[in-house]
């Protein structure tokens, strides 16, 4: 079934990276599971039949291209910076 209205490309697909790319820089050595994340939550948008893989593999550029814009910008990271050791505390990371 093709998906109502417009899929692309996905937005959430776009968050789950943006939101991966971001925790990674503050927590690498939770690389691995939270591009496990990205990759279960892309494939439940698929299961759910809301999007095309097209659609998920664009949204996952358009996220991590924010993300990278993000970081590499001077005032956002140095925010990002003040706020790492609180990210690695809620995931348990010292």
């Amino acid at each position: 079934a093709r998906p109502e209205g417009t899929s692309f490309p996905s937005a959430h697909a776009a968050t789950a990276a943006l939101y991966a790319e971001l925790l990674k820089a503050a927590v690498p050595e939770m690389s691995d599971k939270l591009e496990e994340r990205v990759k279960s939550y892309g494939e439940s948008r698929l299961v759910c039949g809301f999007h095309f893989p097209s659609d998920l593999v664009a949204g996952d550029k358009v996220g991590r291209a924010v993300a990278k814009a993000l970081l590499a910008d001077r005032a956002f990271k140095v925010r990002f910076d003040e706020t790492v050791p609180e990210i690695r505390t809620a995931f348990g990371v010292k």
